[in-house]
């Protein structure tokens, strides 16, 4: 069990396998008649685990690769500058760019888990009043003026801050259950945790695509569940009050990819009413496809994709024999090849060598033949 470079790219190639398989659901989503939100957040789950664990085993069967990665292989190796002292390659220069575009993404994500943190200070000087009934240790309510839509901040202590408008305890209650449905999945530390998954594969474009992904089966995952047990009249009030934050809110969420918020963007919001209104949410298929995951990610471990190249024992005691190297001198009996006019050997199997494709054969006389033999050393 080993990381190497073959390793990395085999499980970037079965994480963007089923990365693709979830856009392509996510395209279907509109016109399917139930929907399974679970499903889509195994998917997810699943390729994020192939990340960050590219790792091959010793029972791996290596698929070589003869043109596409030897043809790369050779950009890597290629030399940029070539110095007595110094030697940079194209493969030295990518780690190098892949290592600081790592460090530029940790930065980011630390900016924002402080500016995050700052939030709760400048909260701190409000008038706060916790909500009554819905305070639930260890989670803190905060209602304030300050913010404009209700959102989950904080990993290790979670708290809820809802806006400082006009709201019926039925809609209140809605937004708690709602977030409180985040914290006991852990829906935060789930976000955390693919934010540095994309810090280390930013060059990815798929992540970016599955970052977007991520935030919408969140919410879909707790629209299911918040809304299963309602009745239909309850349902449309549940909608009714994503509508309103939607409407009562003119700022985005500049640090929505470490928190979670109520309110989602006009098509998003379209996406969630029409699945709880029709009822399309299901629980079918969760256990088939952990079985089905469960296999793809087993079978994978099964294969890495690996440059065809010649061992080292066979390439420095053989001569590797082209067209425009090699000559075979024959006669009645035998052939003789003879490289660089270089006498080499004598094969006896003349019928055999004759039939492979591209063999220059040439008829010499015996005189001819002798003057042509001489020491080679390989």
């Amino acid at each position: 069990m080993m990381i190497s470079t073959a390793s990395i790219l085999t499980s970037v190639f079965f994480a963007s396998i089923l990365m693709i398989v979830l856009e392509l659901l996510f395209l279907q989503i509109d016109r399917a008649k139930i929907i399974n939100s679970k499903v889509f957040l195994l998917i997810a789950s699943v390729s994020l685990l192939k990340l960050c664990f590219p790792i091959h085993f010793d029972y791996a069967y290596p698929l070589k690769s003869k043109i596409v990665l030897p043809f790369f292989q050779n950009i890597v190796n290629y030399l940029i500058i070539d110095c007595h002292h110094f030697h940079l390659s194209v493969g030295k220069l990518i780690v190098l760019i892949w290592f600081l575009g790592f460090i530029s993404n940790i930065l980011r994500l630390i900016v924002q888990m402080r500016k995050i943190n700052k939030i709760g200070s400048f909260i701190g000087n409000d008038t706060i009043k916790n909500s009554g009934d819905h305070r639930v240790d260890p989670i803190q309510i905060i209602v304030s003026k300050r913010i404009e839509t209700p959102v989950l901040i904080g990993f290790l202590k979670p708290v809820i801050l809802i806006p400082e408008i006009e709201l019926a305890a039925e809609e209140l209650n809605y937004i708690i259950s709602h977030e409180l449905i985040h914290v006991n999945h852990c829906d935060i530390l789930f976000k955390y945790f693919f934010e540095l998954v994309l810090s280390i594969y930013w060059w990815l474009i798929p992540m970016y695509i599955l970052r977007d992904k991520v935030n919408q089966i969140l919410e879909l995952r707790v629209d299911q569940e918040l809304t299963e047990a309602l009745s239909d009249e309850e349902k449309i009030r549940y909608i009714e009050t994503l509508l309103k934050i939607a409407k009562s809110s003119n700022q985005s969420n500049e640090y929505s990819t470490l928190t979670i918020g109520f309110s989602a963007c006009e098509n998003e919001l379209y996406r969630r009413t029409e699945n709880v209104i029709k009822n399309k949410y299901t629980s079918k298929w969760t256990g088939t496809t952990k079985v089905i995951l469960l296999v793809y990610a087993f079978l994978s471990t099964f294969i890495i994709f690996e440059t065809y190249s010649v061992d080292k024992v066979i390439e420095e005691t053989t001569v590797k024999i082209t067209q425009e190297k090699w000559l075979l001198a024959t006669n009645d009996e035998q052939l003789d090849v003879c490289i660089n006019n270089g006498y080499v050997t004598i094969f006896e199997k003349r019928n055999e060598l004759a039939e492979i494709n591209g063999l220059r054969v040439v008829n010499l006389e015996n005189s001819e033949r002798e003057n042509q033999k001489s020491p080679m050393n390989k």
